[in-house]
């Protein structure tokens, strides 16, 4: 009986290892009191270490609760590179179907989803990636998280 907990504890490490390895930058920021107001950036400073990955997915995760109003969340993402050029995408997540059920998967009330730019980036090139919120409303709310990840393709 301990030799299958030991195989099913070194597989679960294995498989945990082998998923976080592909990920080049990862991290989150919290919106005080799930309140995102449009003229309040959320900045990440990227400090990427992998010298060999040339080619990778950046990926936007969105972090909402029930009392998000809108079906789907549309964020301004400029991408800023080492000699601080912007380049802005837009970019559209859907949250809910069209009869108002979440799509976005979670655990209670709290739902996350994500969606990735379009194009591969460089991750030795990005300084500092900066999102926007693109609904027009005067504060944006149940918006509890915005995260970034960088990732090997």
């Amino acid at each position: 009986m301990a030799w299958v907990i030991s195989a099913l504890f070194a597989l679960s490490m294995a498989v945990s290892c082998r998923d976080s390895a592909s990920y080049l930058y990862t991290d989150f920021r919290s919106i005080p009191q799930s309140q995102w107001r449009p003229a309040q950036p959320i900045t990440f400073d990227i400090s990427c270490r992998d010298s060999l990955t040339q080619c990778a997915q950046l990926t936007v995760v969105v972090r909402h609760d029930n009392f998000y109003p809108h079906r789907d969340i549309t964020l301004w993402v400029d991408v800023i590179d080492t000699a601080f050029r912007a380049t802005r995408h837009r970019l559209n997540i859907v949250l809910a179907d069209e009869n108002g059920q979440w799509r976005s998967r979670g655990f209670g009330s709290v739902y996350e989803a994500s969606a990735s730019l379009s194009a591969p980036v460089n991750p030795q090139a990005i300084r500092r990636v900066v999102m926007w919120n693109g609904i027009n409303d005067s504060i944006l709310y149940g918006i509890s998280d915005v995260g970034l990840s960088i990732s090997q393709q």
